[in-house]
């Protein structure tokens, strides 16, 4: 049987447990895309971490994959590079002449093309659902 006392600290732990909730704000559930989202799709395509990706490492291969992510985020979120630039561990002009590099690549390398294109549908789809 419970008694009197633990059914007051339960009712004042129920309402405090309440009120904190309620203040803290909840996320809206939408179909945004979140940058580490794409981090995650764009280390998967690779066949790298997505701590590779937001190393300090300047690897051919993994900036490649880091331009991908980047040119991603500034078409699939409303991110600024200042915040596309902190789940990277990069600055904002860091950010912004990778987006320029990652539309040339787009320009002129089918293959980054083909898989930044696939991985845009990918989210767009889910965007759509």
């Amino acid at each position: 049987m419970i008694g009197a006392t633990e059914v007051a600290v339960r009712s004042a732990l129920n309402l405090l447990v309440a009120r904190i909730a309620s203040a803290v704000p909840r996320p809206l559930y939408s179909n945004r895309v979140r940058v580490i989202e794409i981090v995650d799709r764009v280390a998967w395509e690779t066949g790298l971490k997505a701590g590779d990706i937001t190393s300090a490492c300047r690897a051919a291969h993994i900036a490649r994959a880091r331009f991908a992510v980047i040119w991603l985020a500034r078409e699939l979120t409303r991110c600024s590079l200042r915040q596309i630039g902190a789940v990277l561990h990069r600055d904002p002009s860091t950010v912004s002449d990778a987006a320029r590099r990652g539309e040339g690549l787009r320009a002129s390398d089918p293959a980054f093309r083909l898989m930044t294109n696939r991985i845009l549908t990918h989210f767009r789809d889910l965007q759509e659902d």
